[in-house]
């Protein structure tokens, strides 16, 4: 190891990514990059009381893939709490959001 950071070496073994937010949003969609693929890669959306809202499957598109998630029932409104759920590695490189109750106007 020479103490450099040019040696990347991902998570195979997957985790969760925790997002809160301290009032409700409205999602509109993630860019998530490199889904190596597992077989729980999801993204969870929470209300204020923990109640689950909606779960979206992430595509195992592998290496250095890049992908935009989105509801297919339009923006989810009342999101308190995002969990992205991967069995292997992967990253989020934008996620699309406004505060407060957006996704009907």
């Amino acid at each position: 190891m020479d103490g450099l950071i040019d040696d990347p070496d991902d998570e195979a073994g997957g985790g969760t990514i925790h997002i809160a937010f301290d009032a409700d949003v409205t999602f509109f969609s993630m860019r998530v990059l490199d889904v190596d693929g597992g077989k729980s890669d999801v993204f969870e959306f929470y209300d204020e009381d923990d109640v689950l809202i909606e779960a979206i499957e992430i595509a195992a598109l592998g290496e250095n893939s890049v992908q935009s998630v989105e509801s297919d029932n339009g923006p989810i409104v009342g999101v308190r709490r995002i969990a992205m759920v991967l069995g292997g590695s992967g990253a989020i490189a934008r996620l699309r959001w406004c505060p407060g109750d957006h996704g009907n106007d």
